[in-house]
């Protein structure tokens, strides 16, 4: 059954912008990306770092923006009252965060896929295309709690507030990106798509363990969990936009 709700969603996303811009940005980026790195002389590392700090502290900001179109989508079919009279919104809303879900993870991997596959043609380059796969894996899993609350954010406060949240997300994990974040990065879930990815990389080229991806881990999974739970119930309960 829930299924058809994943259909539906996908069929009202097919004459919005929602599902291009999915497509697009991972091509754009990574193809930008690739042209300047072939006139540079950056390490291997500082390119690798680049590219997906960029794709990370860029994804909360993406999320924000997708989260406010939907909501925006569902208001101009009818002022969500297609949302209010559903017998059962949980099933709704679930399918409208499966489904961007769905799209996340392509926009990501596809980014991913582009990059790995040409950077990582040259035979003096370290990192593997399986390693490049590794960070756009983890970075799309540590963002399911980002788009969970920008959701519930956009469909509650309006996209302008969701749009503004996913500005302020953007700006925290630039700024933890930085020494300021070195401790609280781990608490804050705005700041993993770009600090995980980072992490992951630099424990790869130093060739050693690095504790603070196995501790974030936890952190993530259980935020997640309360975050589905808080999801489930708001959903549960929605009875319209605040002001």
């Amino acid at each position: 059954m829930m299924i058809k709700y994943i259909q539906a969603e996908f069929l009202k996303m097919r004459k919005f912008p929602v599902v291009l811009a999915h497509l697009l940005i991972p091509v754009i980026v990574s193809v930008v990306f690739l042209a300047y790195y072939s006139g540079t002389s950056y390490s291997e590392e500082s390119k690798v770092e680049a590219f997906f700090e960029t794709l990370g502290f860029g994804l909360p900001i993406l999320i924000g923006i997708f989260a406010a179109c939907i909501a925006e989508l569902e208001e101009n079919a009818g002022e969500l009252q297609n949302l209010l009279t559903h017998k059962n919104k949980t099933k709704v809303f679930s399918a409208k965060l499966i489904a961007l879900l769905i799209l996340e993870f392509c926009m990501v991997m596809t980014a991913t896929l582009i990059f790995g596959t040409f950077f990582c043609r040259d035979e003096h380059v370290m990192i593997s295309f399986s390693e490049c796969a590794i960070c756009g894996i983890m970075m799309w899993a540590f963002s399911i709690s980002v788009y969970i609350w920008q959701l519930i954010f956009a469909f509650s406060f309006g996209k302008e507030f969701s749009i503004g949240a996913g500005i302020v997300s953007g700006l925290i994990c630039v700024l933890f990106l930085t020494g300021m974040g070195e401790i609280v990065w781990k608490y804050t879930p705005s700041s993993w798509t770009g600090r995980i990815p980072y992490t992951y990389l630099q424990s790869f080229y130093n060739h050693a363990e690095n504790a603070s991806l196995h501790s974030v881990a936890l952190y993530c999974i259980i935020f997640t969990v309360v975050s589905f739970i808080v999801f489930w119930t708001w959903s549960s309960n929605f009875s319209g936009r605040r002001g």
